[in-house]
């Protein structure tokens, strides 16, 4: 498959839902290797994330998936996206550089 995303690896915090779900499919309609969708975790979400992955294996075969859950505004979920996003990528291709982030949820850094 050839499009916008042919070969990448994206990461997509808020995935479960609305407009992260729809940048999930997206992605992989326009050739993502590898997502990285983040999730807020609870059963809700946990549920959704679920249909969505079985959703994406189902329609695009060669489409790797690895989730997360947690609060983004945390700094411990942070760097679990990141290290999940660097085994991914690993397992993908020789670099650990994010090819494109897609954030789908509000998040607010206080000071």
């Amino acid at each position: 498959m050839t499009g916008l995303l042919s070969g990448k690896v994206v990461c997509i915090t808020g995935s479960s839902r609305g407009i992260g779900r729809a940048c999930a499919i997206e992605s992989a309609n326009q050739g993502a290797r590898g997502l990285i969708l983040h999730y807020f975790g609870d059963a809700e979400t946990q549920a959704e994330i679920r249909t969505l992955q079985e959703e994406v294996e189902r329609r695009f075969p060669g489409c790797r998936i690895a989730t997360t859950p947690g609060d983004i505004a945390d700094p411990t979920t942070s760097t679990k996206v990141w290290i999940v996003h660097v085994h991914l990528r690993a397992q993908l291709t020789s670099s650990t550089a994010i090819d494109r982030r897609s954030r789908c949820r509000n998040v607010r850094a206080y000071r």
